[in-house]
């Protein structure tokens, strides 16, 4: 992505991908009209910056009100890191490693030194997944025994693309049935 937000086309690997997956410049145009948003203002903290500074700066934008608000992040915020202004946090990928899992987990849902700020964590798995068999090795919502757990599922008709968040009552895997994708 360009700094004026116009994602490069003809340039790399990426934009030759489109011939054989041509959902992928749909998935490319969303990305590029949500970070033109004027209510957008984000940050990304990554251990692949050439400087640490760069980190430093996301952190210090992130926690002054008004800088950013919304930090990307890869792998960089899996361990070590708090980010206690955080009060939502997306996790799409995660690592297969249940303690770093947790680990990303404390890094949203613990508010700093308000007792009543809240936070709310959706992580999004696809279903016979290592994402899903990480739940069934580990009993989640006895970990996290004080959270509102909520369960979603991405409803469709024909487009992956278009669709709508809705309530289900799918039970979430259980611990121990593990199964191989």
């Amino acid at each position: 992505i360009r700094r004026e937000g116009d994602i490069v086309r003809g340039t790399g690997l990426r934009s030759e991908k489109y011939e054989t997956y041509p959902e992928l410049q749909r998935v490319d145009d969303k990305m590029e009209e949500l970070f033109a948003r004027r209510d957008f203002w984000p940050v990304m903290y990554h251990s692949g910056h050439s400087r640490d500074v760069w980190n430093q700066f996301a952190m210090e934008w992130f926690r002054a009100d008004g800088y950013a608000n919304v930090m990307f992040s890869v792998k960089a915020l899996i361990e070590g890191v708090d980010v206690p202004d955080a009060d939502m946090g997306i996790i799409r990928v995660s690592s297969g490693s249940v303690r770093q899992r947790i680990q990303t987990l404390g890094r949203i849902l613990r508010t700093g030194d308000d007792p009543d700020s809240k936070s709310e964590l959706w992580v999004l798995y696809a279903r016979d997944t290592v994402d899903e068999n990480i739940f069934r090795n580990y009993d989640w919502e006895e970990q996290l025994g004080n959270a509102e757990i909520n369960h979603y599922k991405w409803e469709t008709e024909d487009e992956l693309l278009e669709g709508s968040i809705v309530p289900t009552n799918e039970p979430l895997p259980q611990p121990g049935e593990y199964t191989e994708p």
